[in-house]
């Protein structure tokens, strides 16, 4: 349910209460609850959506080509291997 922000004009104290949708429309006047003065107005709030960034799959084909580099980066750094060695004949 929605909290609504409440503010009186004869103490200037705030405070929330939580509505449903239909009760906030029915709800023009509420007393205080400090000073119990009639004389409270809602406060205009404004509101934020957070939006949860997803990240976005990989392609088979950009997955691939991935694996194809890391294997040829292996295979080169093998051969470079294999030519610094000495075989016995």
């Amino acid at each position: 349910m929605p909290k609504y922000l409440y503010r009186c004009e004869d103490c200037g104290v705030d405070w929330y209460v939580t509505l449903s949708l239909s009760e906030a429309q029915e709800t023009k006047w509420i007393n205080c609850l400090y000073c119990v003065s009639s004389s409270c107005n809602r406060v205009p709030q404004t509101f934020s959506v957070r939006e949860e960034k997803k990240e976005t799959p990989k392609q088979v084909g950009d997955i691939t080509e991935s694996f194809i580099e890391e294997a040829r980066e292996e295979l080169d750094q093998q051969k470079k291997e294999a030519s610094s060695k000495e075989y016995k004949v």
